[in-house]
């Protein structure tokens, strides 16, 4: 099987982004956040699954944990109370509560995120450095920023491996998340968490200075890039198509918003009305 040149396997990627931007139901969003497992999958992201279970882990709690203490549509049903309204003064704010809703709301957003960083995880473990940089060559970005892109994306598993050395030094001297009672878990976390990232930050440093100092002994310009590969009809038209189904959805999703909104509607419109509440 033909492998995809990589302007066509980001410009896809990035479709796939956009479309993840669109959608609304969570069937879907699923859906995309499947597709885009299966792509990780079979570019070998078995490979780095540890790193990617705990990025999608934490970014879904972080995201459902803020949805469901900030949710402010109604109605909303109160799930946890964190804080009564008596703690704070004056009754400002009426307390702190995580929602029902919030949780739900949370969830179907994470899904969004989800497909976005396993598209992104399934870009990286299929092309190297230099494919990369032709890929951007090719999608007309200036040679000095695409060298810098791709050089940051090749900066990913280093710093995954710096994560994982942290990591199983700071729990071999002890470091724990949670110790005490609920109430010092914040603390515990905060200092856990400024142990992992302060020798991770002096790392990447030291990492960064080290790849700058090679690139300059040996001579390396951006410019150097190879060229990049010529593009299909097939993938041009695929491309084409992403496209102009991106656009009509995006239409579509506008003219139900303005409906929605009571600023703009016509009888002419009401299949698509009816098919983004439905469908999309």
């Amino acid at each position: 099987m033909t492998r995809l040149t990589p302007q066509s396997a980001m410009m896809l990627a990035l479709q796939a982004a956009v479309l993840a931007l669109l959608l609304d139901r969570p069937l879907n969003l699923a859906l995309l956040a499947g597709c885009a497992a299966l792509y990780w999958l079979a570019g070998g992201g078995l490979r780095h699954w540890r790193l990617t279970v705990v990025v999608l882990a934490l970014g879904t709690w972080v995201m459902v944990t803020t949805q469901a203490m900030f949710y402010g549509a109604m109605p909303r049903t109160v799930l946890i109370t964190l804080l009564g309204p008596d703690v704070f003064p004056f009754g400002m704010p009426p307390g702190l509560y995580l929602y029902k809703e919030g949780f739900v709301h949370g969830l179907v957003q994470s899904l969004r995120f989800d497909a976005v960083l396993l598209m992104g995880a399934g870009l990286l473990t299929r092309y190297a450095t230099d494919e990369m940089m032709s890929g951007l060559r090719g999608l007309r970005m200036p040679a000095p920023l695409a060298f810098l892109f791709a050089l940051a994306l090749r900066f990913v598993p280093m710093m995954a491996a710096e994560a994982r050395a942290v990591w199983t030094a700071q729990r071999l001297r002890g470091m724990v998340f949670f110790s005490g009672s609920p109430w010092r878990w914040p603390s515990s976390l905060a200092r856990a968490a400024r142990a992992l990232l302060v020798p991770l930050i002096a790392a990447t440093v030291r990492r960064s200075d080290e790849v700058a100092a090679s690139l300059i002994g040996r001579g390396i310009s951006p410019q150097d890039a190879s060229p990049p590969p010529a593009i299909g009809r097939v993938e041009m038209a695929v491309w084409a198509f992403g496209a102009v189904a991106l656009f009509i959805l995006f239409a579509a999703q506008i003219l139900t918003r303005l409906y929605q909104a009571g600023v703009y509607s016509h009888a002419w419109f009401d299949w698509v009305y009816y098919l983004v509440r439905h469908f999309v």
